[in-house]
């Protein structure tokens, strides 16, 4: 009974080795055509970036993010005075405007780059 319970047991870790080595390699493939393909945004510099095409979603963060700056430049520079707690919400929103806006913007559509 032991021995048959071992032979199934080595049999099963040898499929279970098996499998995993599958799934690496699938992964392991996968990852570097991924990498392959990204080359082409990976390669440009900020200012190539910026005037790159956009994705249709980032562009939405990107309006989102500039509304929220200005929403809590706004309120900054507002020539009344306001409550502690309201300006530095104001500050916040200014500062996760800018950097929606930023990230927004620096998104690449590699699909509408024209090819080298």
């Amino acid at each position: 009974m032991r021995n048959v319970q071992s032979q199934y047991q080595s049999q099963y870790q040898s499929q279970y080795q098996s499998q995993c080595q599958s799934v690496t390699d699938f992964l392991t493939d996968y990852l570097n055509f991924k990498i392959k393909h990204q080359m082409k945004a990976s390669k440009m510099n900020v200012l190539q970036r910026v005037a790159a095409p956009t994705p249709k979603f980032f562009k939405a963060i990107r309006n989102v993010g500039i509304a929220l700056g200005t929403v809590g430049a706004a309120i900054l520079a507002a020539p009344v005075a306001l409550p502690s707690v309201i300006v530095t919400i104001a500050g916040y929103l200014t500062t996760a405007g800018a950097i929606a806006g930023c990230i927004g913007q620096t998104a690449v559509d590699e699909g509408k780059l024209p090819s080298p």
